[in-house]
């Protein structure tokens, strides 16, 4: 149980049983950009403590063959892989959460974030997995399909979804995200109402950023609560694809960024526009703060946003938009 340090870069190899860290793992410095190999392909792998919370490491490799990596700390855990940058973090082999843990993988020139296999829970519903990985890409497959997250947060450039994730709450920051083959976002968390709290939520870290699916290529979303998409750090919005089931009618709100207390729209209105199978045309609003006056589309607004919705070929869409602001 005692804490860990790698003073070179290290694989550690156990060909007929487990590995397992009862304590802290970390490098010797974080300027040394360790890397660390820990491959146990019968047995299964354990951290107890944090990796890399006092000297962070620049590269982390994880196999576990058929059997899991287990995080178990008696506190939630940090993984801290943001030394070089240009590498990718791997998870190979199911990973099971006994407790919420935190990837973080961006720095100076962030690393990426693969796992190859699923995340599970070992059926709490209470653990959390966030996902930090600055400008590099996140991969992930099935998450939360036994027994949902409690929340899954994921930050990156790119952010693939290849099987189906599933959490109470899903918070997704990325350039670009999708659902690759059969992979849909879901949310078992019922509308409440337009305070919250958000089922799914979606957002671009950077101006112009934050792109969720294609028009060909929608996000697929499985989503019956209060789904957010707000604006860029340019208070620009992201452009937002989805596909749903038909069944599964989630209520959509739009909201600028409280910390600026102001839209700017200059001439051009803001325009949003989702696709769906179907939408609940009287769910759906569009919320901006003007000089601290919170606008939305129920009756008697104050420079109340238009939605409208327009079906065709099968499916509606839905068109936002805010008039000019008053000069």
């Amino acid at each position: 149980n005692n804490p860990v340090v790698i003073g070179a870069n290290t694989a550690l190899n156990s060909s007929a049983g487990g590995i397992t860290f009862g304590g802290a793992l970390d490098a010797d410095a974080a300027a040394n950009n360790r890397t660390l190999l820990v491959n146990a392909p019968t047995g299964t792998v354990t951290f107890s403590g944090n990796v890399g919370a006092n000297a962070g490491f620049a590269d982390l490799d994880v196999i576990s063959g058929p059997n899991t990596i287990v995080f178990n700390g008696g506190a939630p855990q940090t993984v801290n892989v943001t030394q070089q940058g240009g590498n990718t973090v791997t998870f190979t082999g199911n990973v099971r959460l006994d407790q919420s843990v935190t990837v973080n993988t961006g720095g100076a020139t962030s690393n990426n974030v693969t796992f190859a296999n699923g995340v599970e829970t070992g059926g709490a519903t209470n653990r959390a997995l966030t996902i930090n990985a600055g400008s590099g890409d996140v991969s992930l497959q099935s998450v939360g399909n036994s027994t949902p997250l409690a929340m899954l947060t994921t930050n990156g450039a790119l952010v693939a979804f290849n099987q189906n994730a599933v959490a109470q709450q899903i918070f997704i920051g990325a350039n670009q995200a999708f659902t690759g083959g059969s992979g849909m976002l879901s949310s078992p968390l019922p509308f409440v109402d337009f305070n919250g709290p958000a089922a799914l939520t979606l957002t671009g870290p950077l101006p112009g950023g934050g792109i969720f699916g294609t028009e060909s290529i929608p996000l697929r979303v499985d989503v019956p609560g209060l789904l957010v998409v707000s604006p860029n750090t340019g208070r620009s919005f992201p452009t937002v694809w989805l596909q749903g089931d038909a069944g599964r009618k989630p209520v959509y709100e739009f909201y600028n960024d409280p910390t600026h207390r102001e839209v700017v729209f200059n001439t051009r209105p803001v325009s949003l526009q989702l696709e769906f199978e179907e939408l609940r045309r009287d769910r759906a609003r569009l919320v901006t703060v003007e000089d601290g006056v919170v606008e939305d589309t129920s009756a008697g607004a104050q420079q109340p946003v238009v939605c409208t919705a327009v079906s065709g070929s099968g499916e509606a869409s839905l068109s936002c938009e805010a008039p000019p602001r008053q000069q």
